[in-house]
This record gives structure tokens, C-alpha cells and sequence, in this order.
């Protein structure tokens, strides 16, 4: 029925719902016929996603399962994310992001070893790059504006201003001398 595991049949058909599926085999003793739901969904899905890799398309998943090393989502076969293309950022505990949509790009394709690397870092990357482009450009010398500070080193603290961090030199914190900024 499908490529990723199900909790319940429901959760990949419903009653009076018309799929297509291709013959597995066929048992003329038993009269029974063998179907495959997920054999047709993987024909598919490597056309689609080919396409969506040529054109960098960006498209939502539904994370299925947490494993060891990143997360599986099903895009007709079974995709997998790994931890260092989640997010922009190191995440330690994956166990929340079960059931969750993220917005992906392929990232590698090998139909023969049945293989599909999403990332939703590459998504979150450029965004990050479109914001600081917009951001700088509305920015003038002499403007004064307001941040968070996010982090504190020994030569000053970096500040976000709008998604943008920018750095206070510790000689520009106060009038007065400032050993650590911390």
C-alpha cells in the first residue's frame, strides 16, 4: 500500500476510493490476485520528483518516521532527510518532527539503489539569503535600529536585526572601557 510504514490501512486509502495498482501475481488455485498500490506510486514518483529536481522546485512533505540519522517521508516511495538537512541549525532530538510538513527540494536521486535525499535546509538557506538581501538594503550608515542580542563573545556581541545578525565591536558598546562584553 505504501512505501513508508502505516499505522492503519486509513491512513493510505478509504473505503470506496478508486486507486490504481499493478498485478503482483496471480493464484488461479486460491482465485486470489495480489496487488501493489506502492509499485504504481514509485513508477510515478520518480518522473515527478526528477522533474522537481531539474527545476529545483520547492514542494511539502509529511515526515512519516524519525530513524537513526535523519527522517523518512513518503513522496510516493520512501524519501529520506538526513539530521544535517533539517534545519539550518544542529538539532539534537528528532522525536517531535514525526507528523510534521516541511517544505523540501530533492537533493539526490538513484533509481537503481532506490534512493531519494530531500533537504529542507537548502529551502530555509535561500530564504535566509532573500531576507538578508532585504534586509541590507534597507539599511543605511547613520541609521539607528533596533535588535536582539543574540550572542556574546570576547570582541563583542552579535545582534539580530530583522533575521540578520550583526556584530557590536566591544569597543563600540559603551563609552567607557567594556573587558567582556558578557
Amino acid at each position: 500500500m505504501s512505501s513508508v510504514h502505516l499505522d492503519s490501512i486509513a491512513d493510505a486509502v478509504q473505503v470506496g476510493q478508486e486507486v490504481e495498482t499493478k498485478v503482483v501475481s496471480i493464484d488461479d488455485e486460491k482465485e486470489r490476485l495480489v496487488l501493489s498500490k506502492r509499485a504504481i506510486d514509485s513508477e510515478n514518483a520518480w518522473d515527478e520528483l526528477q522533474a522537481r529536481l531539474d527545476s529545483q522546485e520547492t514542494f511539502e512533505v509529511t515526515v512519516a518516521d524519525v530513524v537513526k540519522g535523519g527522517l523518512v517521508v513518503d513522496v510516493g516511495l520512501r524519501g529520506f532527510i538526513p539530521a544535517s538537512m533539517v534545519e539550518r541549525h544542529f538539532v539534537e532530538d528528532f522525536s517531535d518532527y514525526k507528523g510534521r510538513t516541511l517544505r523540501v527540494k530533492v537533493k539526490e536521486m538513484d533509481k537503481e539503489n532506490n534512493k531519494v535525499i530531500l533537504s529542507q535546509k537548502d529551502v530555509l538557506d535561500e530564504e535566509f539569503e532573500a531576507n538578508k538581501i532585504k534586509v541590507m538594503a534597507g539599511l543605511q550608515e547613520g541609521q539607528v535600529i533596533e535588535g536582539t542580542v543574540q550572542r556574546l563573545t570576547q570582541f563583542g556581541a552579535f545582534v539580530d536585526v530583522g533575521g540578520v545578525d550583526g556584530l557590536v565591536h566591544v569597543s563600540e558598546i559603551s563609552w567607557s572601557h567594556v573587558d567582556k562584553p558578557g
